[in-house]
């Protein structure tokens, strides 16, 4: 009679180590899965970081044109004073680049902001992800002792 229940409690300790495995086993094939999402998220992020990067380097040369082109317009304007009329339009549109260089460095703004929220949901991602390989992990050493 002991020895039924002994080998009834030998049996279903086997199974529940074999259950316990295969558990592990999933979660580190998951645990996988999503190191490989984050990587392939993080190369997204990089390849966006590099593309803003892209895209600042180009605002700024085209500030630098506007500037250029800002004193040009100041000379040309002392030397025909005269065509007054022709200066008012010259004049919108120099507010019309300013607005758009308003907008402009709105929307880099809040690119930046996107990013560092991008980033910051990775960092707690990575922390879970990290979290639960550690407790997957220690199950495995449970298990194995």
């Amino acid at each position: 009679m002991v020895a039924d229940e002994v080998r009834k409690l030998a049996e279903q300790s086997s199974q529940s180590s074999s259950f316990i495995q295969e558990l592990l086993k999933e979660i580190m094939i998951k645990k996988e899965r999503v190191v490989d999402s984050l990587q392939k998220t993080d190369q997204i992020v990089d390849a966006n970081v590099l593309s803003i990067g892209s895209s600042v380097t180009s605002y700024d040369e085209f500030m630098d044109l506007q500037q250029g082109m800002n004193q040009q317009l100041q000379d040309i304007a002392g030397h025909i004073g005269h065509l007054s009329a022709e200066g008012g339009l010259i004049s919108n549109s120099m507010i019309e680049l300013k607005q758009k260089h308003q907008y402009n460095d709105g929307n880099i703004t809040e690119i930046a902001t996107a990013i560092e929220q991008v980033s910051a949901t990775f960092q707690e991602i990575s922390a879970h992800v990290e979290h639960v390989s550690q407790k997957s992990e220690h199950l495995y050493a449970l298990q194995n002792k």
